[in-house]
Order: C-alpha cells, then structure tokens, then sequence
C-alpha cells in the first residue's frame, strides 16, 4: 500500500467535510494536544492527585506523560514518514516526521489516562464509567 497516496486521498476527503464555522473548534482541540498546554495538564493532574493523597495516581500521571512524549520522540526518528502535502495548506509544513501525531499520541495517554485515574477516585461505580464515556 502506497502510504503517501492514502494520505493525500484522506486528507482530501476531509477537505470535502471542512465547515468554515469548525475551524475555531478545530484550533481549540488542536491547542489541546501542544507541548505546553499538555505538560500543564500533566503536572495540574499530578498536584491534584497528590493534594487529594494518591501519590501513586500522581506519579502514574507523570510517567504517562514521560512515555507518551519519549514514546512518541523515538517512533517518530524510527518510521520517519514524510508529511503529506496539499495545496490549500496555510502554513508551512512542520519540519518533524508525520508519523505518529503528537497531538494524538498524547492526548490520548494523558487525558484518556487522567479520566481513568480520576474514575478509579469516583465512589459511583455508574458516576466513574459515566467519566469515562464523556
């Protein structure tokens, strides 16, 4: 399978679906996965944990967020994937590989492993899946 033809045919599809009116929710959740915002919530859920006496959610949480951005370092320098290309691009291309996303990886082992943390703390068993399934 030619990867980079899967990518242009994906990234055109969703070109088809683009509503101007989603590009300020898009920008949101996209700021949401970036570095700073991601180790913010990183060390707000590690002093929340540890204020609330679960040192080990805490130092759970940080070592989440060690393995995701170390994690993620090292598959990118490993599968080195070009980044497709389209015309409307605004901006220009990062200089990074484009595989695996950070914004992804990391979002999903970090706030996917802070609301498992956090649902383990629920009393409610039906309160903590209700967490989870938000």
């Amino acid at each position: 399978m030619d990867l980079q033809a899967y990518d242009q045919g994906m990234l055109y599809f969703f070109e088809n679906l683009h509503q101007p009116w989603l590009d300020p929710v898009a920008s949101a959740l996209t700021m949401m996965g970036n570095p700073y915002p991601m180790v913010g919530v990183i060390l707000t859920l590690a002093c929340l944990f540890a204020w609330l006496r679960r040192y080990r959610f805490a130092v759970v949480i940080l070592c989440i967020g060690a393995a995701a951005g170390g994690g993620h370092y090292a598959i990118k320098r490993l599968v080195d994937r070009p980044r497709p290309d389209v015309i409307w691009r605004q901006g220009d291309l990062p200089s990074q590989p484009s595989f695996p996303s950070g914004h992804a990886m990391g979002s999903m082992a970090v706030y996917l492993g802070g609301v498992l943390l956090g649902a383990k703390l629920i009393a409610s068993r039906r309160k903590g899946i209700a967490l989870i399934i938000a």
